[in-house]
This record gives structure tokens, sequence and C-alpha cells, in this order.
């Protein structure tokens, strides 16, 4: 896309198992757009995948960027979660009033995110490294609608072009290695 697409809920919406097989890719002078306050600029959901995304120029939905989605129950829905199988790469901008890029339960990139333009939503941007991550499970869980904590055995984050140990003279909180304090 070089121009625009627009949708009132989502710009770009898969359901149901649709596939991209290839990669959305937005060009420095592309738009990618919702204007719904619960939409987003992308929308995958109910078992739908992509290749890549690749963003340079504006990915801005109502509520999300780039969501992807499970199934919510609808007897005419897909199955599962929803995938990129690849990567996501911004250099422009991807944002929407909640979250600039969402995964639901069961949703996952295969790839990296890999950014170098602002990925934004509510309360701050993320533009360049990371300065906080936070993994939710976000809806109705047999809990109610409510954010529920995510526990990892391990992860490692960095940028692309990071090398693969932490600077010298760089406090570290804790480091955990696999088989320790429970790690798999």
């Amino acid at each position: 896309n070089s121009g625009t697409i627009f949708g009132v809920y989502n710009g770009i919406y898969l359901s149901r198992s649709s596939s991209v097989t290839g990669a959305i890719t937005n060009e420095a002078t592309g738009t990618i757009a919702a204007s719904s306050g619960s939409g987003a600029a992308i929308l995958l959901s109910s078992g739908s995948t992509v290749g890549s995304i690749t963003n340079h120029g504006v990915i801005a939905g109502g509520s999300g960027g780039i969501w992807l989605s499970i199934n919510t129950g609808s007897p005419t829905g897909g199955f599962g979660g929803s995938s990129v199988t690849g990567d996501i790469t911004n250099t422009g901008i991807i944002s929407g009033s909640s979250t600039g890029i969402a995964l639901g339960s069961g949703s996952s990139i295969d790839g990296s995110i890999v950014n170098s333009g602002t990925i934004a939503g509510n309360p701050a941007p993320w533009s360049g490294p990371i300065t906080r991550l936070d993994l939710v499970r976000y809806g109705d869980h047999g809990m109610g609608d409510v954010r529920t904590p995510i526990t990892l055995d391990w992860v490692r984050l960095h940028r692309a072009d990071a090398p693969a140990a932490p600077p010298a003279n760089v406090p570290i909180p804790k480091v955990i290695t696999p088989n320790e304090e429970g790690g798999a």
C-alpha cells in the first residue's frame, strides 16, 4: 500500500482462518487506518495468519494499530489465535488509543518485532529501545473481562543490532537462566 486504506471499524480485517501467505506492506506514503474507538488498523481474528507486516508509513487504529485476536466464541468464527508467521518491522508509526501492537490469548508472532520508528499506545510510545514491556492476557478467561498476568520461564529481549551480552558496567537487577529458580 502506498495510498490510503481506511475503514470505519478496521482498515484491514482477516477473519475465520483467512490468510495472506505473503506480506502486508505499507510504504512511506501509505496509511492504513480505522476510525472506530474499538477498531484496529490491521485486525487478524479467529485463526487468521499473515506472513509478515512491514510498515514505513502510518498504521493507526481507533483502539489498536495491529491486533491479533482469538475467536470470541462466535458460531460463525474461525478457530484459535491468529499469527504473523514472520516479522513485524516498523520504521514509521504504529499507533492506537490503547495499544500499538496487541496479541490476544493464543495469538503469536513467530518472528521478531523490529522497530526503528514509533509504536505508540496508552500511556506512552515505544520509540527505539524497549523501556517497558508488559505481557498480559486480556479478555474473558473464565474470570470476567480482566487482565491476567503471564508467567514466563525465561525471556531475552534485545534489539536486532544488540550484542549477545549486555554492555560492561551496566547494572542488571537479576539474570535468571533456564533451570534456575524453576526455569525449564
